[in-house]
C-alpha cells in the first residue's frame, strides 16, 4: 500500500516485490531510450530532438502512473 496523503490511499496488489524494487531503485523499469545527442545537427534540430524525447518520458511516467493507480 501506498499512502499518497491522508485523503487518498492508493493500492497496489498485483506488482511483486522484485519490480517494486526496481520501480523504487533504479531507472531500468522506464521503457524510453536514452537520448543521445547528435552533435552534427543544428541547435535547433538538436533542441527539438531532446524536447521529443523528454515529451516520451513524461508521457511514458504518466501511463505507468495512471496503470499503478487503476490496479486493484
Amino acid at each position: 500500500m501506498i499512502n499518497v496523503n491522508s485523503a487518498l490511499t492508493i493500492e497496489i496488489y498485483s506488482m511483486d516485490q522484485v519490480e517494486k524494487e526496481m520501480i523504487l531503485n533504479t531507472y531500468r523499469w522506464i521503457k524510453v531510450s536514452q537520448y543521445k545527442d547528435d552533435e552534427m545537427l543544428s541547435w535547433e534540430e538538436r533542441f527539438n530532438k531532446l524536447q521529443e524525447h523528454h515529451i516520451q518520458e513524461t508521457q511514458f511516467l504518466i501511463d505507468k502512473i495512471r496503470e499503478l493507480v487503476s490496479e486493484k
